[in-house]
C-alpha cells in the first residue's frame, strides 16, 4: 500500500500534529495526491493524517504519548471498543481495542493509501468470541476509517463504540464544532444529565465532555480551526452519536501522557454508537465508520 517504512516521520502541521519520530511499529501509508496517514499495529491506531493540500497534519498527537501496552496512544484516532468510557461491563475505561496489538493484513488491500488490521482475541474478562477488522484508506482530502466486527459465537453480544478522534487546532479559543444545534446530549460533567444544544456551534471556554445523541451524519458536523484557517468535515456511517471533549487545564495536569498545555491544541469529536448500545446477534456482522474531509476556510 505504498508509504514503505517508518523513516522520516517529522512533526507536521498545526500543534505538532504529526509523529515526532516513529514508534517502532509505525509506518506511513501514502495515498493519492501525496496524502498520507501514519498507522500503528498497537491499537490499529491512525496516529497522523496529512491531506493532499499541504496544509499540514489534521490529527493531534501528544508529545507524551506512549506506544506500547498497557497504554493507549494519546491522540490520533483511538478505537473505543467494546466499551465507550464506563458504559459496559469492563473495568478498563474505553475497552481493550485501543491498547491491544492488532495484526496488519498482508498483503495490504489493493489500490494506494490502504491498510487493514484484524483483532481476534480480547482479555479473559470479555470472554466472548469476535473477529474485528479496521480498514484505513487515505487519498486527496479524505481519510476513511471503517470498522467491522463479526460475532461467531452462539449468543448475542452487546457493546458500545467510538472513534475517539483528536483533531489538531492552532488554538482551542478559536475552535468550534458545527452541526449539533438542537441535538440532545448527556453532560458527563453533570452526571450525564440530559440537555439540548441551543448554540449554533460548540465552543470551548473550559472543560467540555458531552455525548450528543442522534447527530447528523452526512458531513454537517464540522470541526473548525478558526486560528489555523482550516476545517474537517465528519461523514459518519452507522454511528448516530458524537462525543465532544476537551479536558481543559485541571484534567490535563492529571493525565500523565498529556502535556499540561496541550489542551490548547486539540478538540475531540468522537463518532460513536453509545446510547443505546449495539446488539449484535449470533452469526451477524456490524459495520460502521467515518470519512474525514479536510477543508480550507479561505
Amino acid at each position: 500500500g505504498g508509504g514503505g517504512g517508518a523513516g522520516g516521520m517529522a512533526a507536521g502541521g498545526a500543534g505538532g500534529a504529526g509523529w515526532e519520530g516513529p514508534p517502532a511499529e509505525g509506518r506511513w501509508v501514502g495515498g493519492a495526491g501525496g496524502a498520507r496517514a501514519g498507522v500503528c499495529e498497537h491499537g490499529a491506531h491512525v496516529c497522523a493524517w496529512e491531506p493532499a493540500d499541504g496544509a499540514g497534519g489534521r490529527l493531534f498527537l501528544s508529545a507524551r504519548a506512549a506506544y506500547a501496552p498497557p497504554r493507549a496512544i494519546r491522540g490520533g484516532v483511538p478505537l473505543c471498543w467494546p466499551q465507550f468510557s464506563d458504559l459496559g461491563p469492563l473495568a478498563s475505561q474505553h475497552g481493550f481495542a485501543r491498547n491491544s496489538r492488532w495484526e496488519a493484513v498482508e498483503p495490504a488491500p489493493p489500490g494506494p493509501g490502504a491498510a487493514s488490521f484484524v483483532l481476534r482475541e480480547g482479555p479473559p474478562e470479555w470472554g466472548r468470541p469476535f473477529q474485528a477488522r479496521l480498514d484505513v484508506r487515505v487519498g486527496g482530502q479524505d481519510l476513511d476509517i471503517a470498522f467491522q466486527v463479526a460475532n461467531p459465537g452462539p449468543e448475542a453480544m452487546e457493546f458500545t463504540f467510538a472513534l475517539h478522534t483528536y483533531f489538531a487546532v492552532d488554538d482551542v479559543a478559536g475552535a468550534r464544532v458545527e452541526g449539533l444545534q438542537g441535538c440532545r446530549y448527556l453532560d458527563s460533567l453533570r452526571e450525564r444529565a440530559e440537555c439540548t444544544e441551543a448554540e449554533e456551534a460548540v465552543t470551548f471556554r473550559g472543560e467540555v465532555d458531552r455525548i450528543y445523541l442522534d447527530t447528523p451524519s452526512r458531513g454537517e458536523l464540522r470541526v473548525v480551526d478558526g486560528a489555523g484557517g482550516r476545517a474537517v468535515r465528519i461523514l459518519k456511517r452507522n454511528l448516530p452519536d458524537a462525543v465532544v471533549w476537551n479536558p481543559w487545564e485541571e484534567k490535563s495536569r492529571r493525565m500523565g501522557d498529556f502535556g499540561d498545555d496541550e489542551y490548547h491544541r486539540m478538540v475531540c469529536v468522537e463518532a460513536g454508537a453509545i446510547q443505546p448500545p449495539v446488539r449484535l446477534e449470533a452469526g451477524a456482522t456490524w459495520q460502521a465508520g467515518q470519512t474525514l474531509r479536510a477543508e480550507s476556510l479561505s
